[in-house]
């Protein structure tokens, strides 16, 4: 779990399933994220049914919670991959709608009319969703060199 300096923000990242029929799992999960304190929660999703399959599903999204705005919005990355994108592209297009949707909260877009989506629209492209990639690619690669 990622969280700003000033603690208002939220990404979460855990291992965790959470199916929403089961609400006592849910509950669980989110009580510790204490999402009355937060301004905004950035939720990755992806659509794995089978837990045992560590790179199953084949669908990514984000589902965001903006505490100004009361609002929870979903980010369907399929609208923005290429048609017949797979598993990673839109895990791309995901975490290129968190790193805009991020630096919106941190410029201060909280105190706009306005939400995030014209940042997501301006900065969401093929290149960023690339640079993205390349990054997390990177990161996994010095993790295993660590190992």
């Amino acid at each position: 779990m990622r969280k700003s300096s000033k603690d208002e923000m939220i990404l979460s990242y855990n291992d965790v399933v959470l199916r929403l029929s089961d609400l006592h799992t849910v509950r669980d999960f989110v009580e510790p994220l204490k999402l009355h304190s937060r301004n905004l929660v950035i939720f990755p999703v992806n659509n794995n049914d089978d837990v045992k399959l560590a790179e199953g599903g084949s669908h990514w999204s984000l589902l965001v919670f903006e505490r100004n705005a009361n609002m929870f919005v979903h980010h369907d990355s399929s609208k923005a991959a290429p048609q017949g994108s797979k598993t990673g592209m839109t895990a791309g297009y995901m975490s290129s709608q968190a790193e805009a949707i991020h630096d919106w909260y941190r410029d201060g877009g909280s105190h706009r009319k306005s939400l995030w989506f014209s940042v997501v629209t301006e900065r969401v492209t093929p290149s960023s969703v690339l640079r993205i990639r390349g990054e997390i690619s990177e990161l996994i690669r010095g993790l295993m060199a660590s190992c």
